[in-house]
């Protein structure tokens, strides 16, 4: 209803995709601000559940109490999970948590085999909606640092970041005061608050760290609602970031982005998922090349790719709208920089058969028992993180 004098506030019911729920809001016209009213919809807070996860980092620390695991961000709690991932088909804590759908370069496995190891909550202070996830081993002794983006609209005075910076420490207690976790999160630094100034962003959402040298690195914030790439230098000694200005702007041409949702550090360059102009694009430090075209087929046709990981000179790619993970070697001998090596498409609602219905940022790496590069998938709807592997060569 139109606004009065006497009541200067709209009621507001909005559709909330990432949390499975409906929203009603009092908004006051006056401030542009808004107080929740209440949702609809079933909370999926227990220890055992995901809540829309939302970006993962796969983790190989021995020196910490991480060891060998993935992160995942529970977007809906404002939480992490610590899923163990075993090597195979071993029994795993949580039969919603994380499925071991085969191989990448082949179809899912139709039994849905579950990857072994815990499932535990881990809370993160001062982190609303944890999306995008990064982590910097610190080596020798132990100390590593895990960098979340939290993807909500921070209009507030005190300008505080919405890029977390949190120190791995010992606990005894997992998120809800029992035993298990064996890590706690202690926050340390944040940076990057709401705004279009340089080391301001709105709405990151993935997140890269590129050690540099001793105790420094460079992070690569993928800038959603600016239409750019944060850059910053990390001291971990002091636990502060200073920006390094950003990369791009809003728009098509190179360098231009619309919506862009990830950004991984390969071996030529740093790669952004340019996600609503359906490409990519590689920065090699001096100019930007776009690599992809509009387009259902595969290879090196993309729509909305949502998410990008380096390992070993190979890219891996999330394409949205096929639910594919792709699989690029580096090589600069080809158009683009790009070779098309490997694809496994997983479209469907059955989470127990490896299959993705809105998938997020992936994740690489090998630390499972099992041969092959550990590929993690988060489903914000099925409310999973599926566990594939690609086996090199396939």
């Amino acid at each position: 209803p139109d606004s009065d004098a006497d009541d200067p506030t709209l009621a507001v019911l909005t559709s909330e995709a990432l949390a499975g729920r409906v929203g009603a809001y009092a908004v006051d016209i006056h401030t542009e601000s808004a107080r929740r009213l209440g949702a609809v919809g079933t909370p999926r807070d227990r220890p055992e559940q995901f809540s829309a996860p939302t970006g993962s980092v796969v983790v190989a620390d021995p020196e910490s109490s991480l060891g060998r695991c993935a992160l995942v961000g529970d977007g809906g709690n404002g939480r992490i999970r610590r899923v163990g991932l075993g090597g195979g088909a071993g029994g795993t804590d949580d039969p919603a948590a994380a499925t071991d759908g085969g191989s990448v370069a082949g179809p899912a496995d139709p039994g849905g085999a579950r990857s072994g190891g815990r499932v535990d909550p881990v809370a993160l202070p001062a982190t609303r909606f944890p999306f995008g996830l990064a982590y910097w081993p610190a080596g020798t002794g132990g100390g590593g640092r895990l960098f979340v983006t939290d993807y909500t609209a921070h209009y507030r005075d005190d300008r505080s970041g919405q890029i977390h910076v949190y120190a791995v420490d010992d606990d005894a207690t997992n998120a809800n005061g029992e035993g298990g976790a064996g890590v706690s999160f202690t926050l340390v630094d944040s940076f990057g608050s709401w705004g279009m100034g340089d080391g301001e962003v709105k709405l990151p959402r993935g997140i890269a760290v590129d050690p540099q040298g001793e105790g420094v690195a460079r992070v690569w914030v993928a800038d959603s609602a600016n239409g750019r790439i944060g850059v910053w230098e990390y001291d971990r000694v002091l636990d502060g970031a200073d920006p390094r200005g950003d990369r791009g702007c809003f728009g098509h041409v190179d360098g231009g982005f619309w919506n862009p949702s990830d950004v991984a550090v390969g071996e030529r360059g740093v790669y952004v998922a340019d996600e609503n102009n359906n490409r990519l694009q590689r920065f090699d430090g001096d100019d930007w090349h776009c690599v992809g075209v509009p387009g259902y087929g595969g290879g090196h046709e993309f729509l909305l790719p949502i998410s990008v990981a380096a390992r070993d000179g190979h890219l891996f790619v999330l394409d949205l709208v096929s639910r594919s993970v792709r699989v690029f070697a580096e090589d600069g001998r080809v158009e683009g920089g790009l070779r098309s090596v490997d694809e496994h498409r997983a479209f469907g609602g059955d989470a127990a058969a490896g299959k993705l219905w809105l998938p997020y940022l992936l994740s690489v790496g090998d630390v499972s028992d099992g041969s092959g590069v550990d590929v993690v998938v988060p489903d914000s709807t099925l409310h999973v993180a599926q566990h594939y592997t690609w086996e090199r060569g396939g």
